[in-house]
């Protein structure tokens, strides 16, 4: 069970989808890098490589796949997960909204390969 807002972690879920529609798994890295530096400011790297956004959804997705999370993955729980990292972490989860939904498109990418819109991959659609 998520300990956040329902409503918020649907916003995040769509407009992850529609991120997800939208580009490709690089483009997805570097729109995620040029958000951060957007936040963040000119001092964060650009080259995907280096910026701590691109950092972050790779450490997710290592720690998902090492720890064999993936086989029980849906986009709800892989929503869940992107938001409870960047919570833990210290982030402010509506100022990063925008990266955040994009760490999903690109998580969900990553581990389900496809978003599957049914029951078994996401209850909410």
């Amino acid at each position: 069970m998520s300990a956040f807002n329902q409503a918020f972690v649907q916003q995040i879920t769509n407009e992850a989808h529609a991120y997800y529609k939208q580009y490709d798994e690089s483009q997805l890295i570097e729109l995620l890098a040029e958000e951060w530096v957007r936040i963040e400011g000119e001092s964060v790297p650009i080259r995907s490589d280096d910026n701590p956004g691109v950092q972050i959804v790779r450490r997710i997705i290592r720690r998902l796949t090492t720890n064999a999370l993936i086989v029980t993955a849906t986009v709800s729980s892989l929503t869940s997960d992107v938001l409870t990292y960047m919570h833990n972490s210290g982030y402010d989860l509506e100022k990063y909204r925008i990266p955040i939904s994009i760490m999903v498109s690109i998580t969900v990418n990553s581990i389900l390969e496809n978003w599957k819109d049914d029951q078994e991959n996401d209850p909410k659609k």
